[in-house]
């Protein structure tokens, strides 16, 4: 059941949700208001997951989630759907295997009409449920923040400084400088349940333009659940560089899979590497 109800929720993703990845700076959602966004009939059935009323990890989901719904051992639909929130604070989740870093948020919310504690558990493993719950009003994303979710590290032996863009997204890219030379390379990301160990990538763009490369290499590695990664790794050329500074991607090919971007990601990825370019 739970591998039929990830699968459909991927089939029928709910657009009106946010695009932006949050990752670990939750913080920018102190102040905001999320608006429980309706479901696809196909899925009405599940309720909503990840809403509580105790920050516990309490095994038995009757006793800590909100509106429990014993159909889906969810929250209960018509409970939650149209219903709006204010987050009025983000603390780490309880009992986590490294406190000083961790993977999941308790996001407290706050209701008039809902007399009790209201707590969304937010992961920064995977935004999936959380995109889907929500549209978020006020979020106002800069680019310091997108700034702010590249990583650095520096190799003193082969005085080299790489910069990564978040991986959560289906375009990535990394920033390698040596020698006072800067050299981009792009990641392409997708799953699937087949291995296709193939050739090949495209990607279009919003103004009708499109990059491909025919042979690239295609690497698969097994993934979580029954789905297997593929990635293509590249470097990028000059004109390459300004087509991903300019241009917002829409669409993708991995080999024989096809990927659309959700709305807003071409914006995003286009967003940080523009942050990556100024990287020194």
């Amino acid at each position: 059941m739970k591998k039929t109800y990830a699968i459909i929720l991927m089939l029928f993703l709910n657009y009106n949700s946010i695009a932006q990845s949050i990752g670990k700076s939750v913080m920018y959602l102190v102040g905001k208001n999320f608006t429980v966004t309706p479901k696809n009939k196909e899925l009405i059935g599940y309720g909503y997951p990840e809403f509580y009323k105790v920050v516990s990890d309490d095994s038995k989901a009757e006793n800590v989630l909100l509106f429990y719904d014993a159909k889906n051992y969810n929250s209960n639909y018509d409970s939650l759907v149209n219903k709006t929130f204010k987050c009025i604070s983000v603390k780490p989740w309880i009992n986590q295997v490294d406190p000083s870093d961790p993977y999941y948020y308790a996001i407290e919310l706050e209701n008039p009409t809902i007399k009790s504690k209201v707590y969304y558990k937010f992961s920064t493993l995977s935004e999936t449920y959380f995109k889907e719950t929500f549209k978020i009003t006020g979020l106002g994303l800069t680019d310091d923040y997108y700034c702010s979710q590249i990583t650095t590290e520096t190799d003193k032996i082969s005085r080299t400084k790489t910069f990564d863009t978040p991986d959560g997204n289906s375009i990535a890219f990394s920033k390698e400088i040596k020698g006072g030379i800067a050299t981009y390379y792009a990641i392409l990301k997708t799953t699937d349940e087949s291995a296709h160990g193939g050739k090949g990538f495209t990607i279009l763009f919003k103004d009708g333009s499109r990059m491909s490369n025919p042979v690239a290499k295609v690497d698969v590695t097994v993934g979580s659940g029954a789905y297997f990664n593929h990635k293509i790794f590249f470097r990028l050329s000059p004109a390459q560089i300004l087509k991903f500074k300019t241009g917002i991607a829409t669409d993708m090919k991995i080999d024989v899979l096809k990927i659309e971007l959700d709305p807003g990601e071409g914006e995003e990825t286009r967003a940080f590497f523009n942050c990556l370019l100024n990287k020194l």
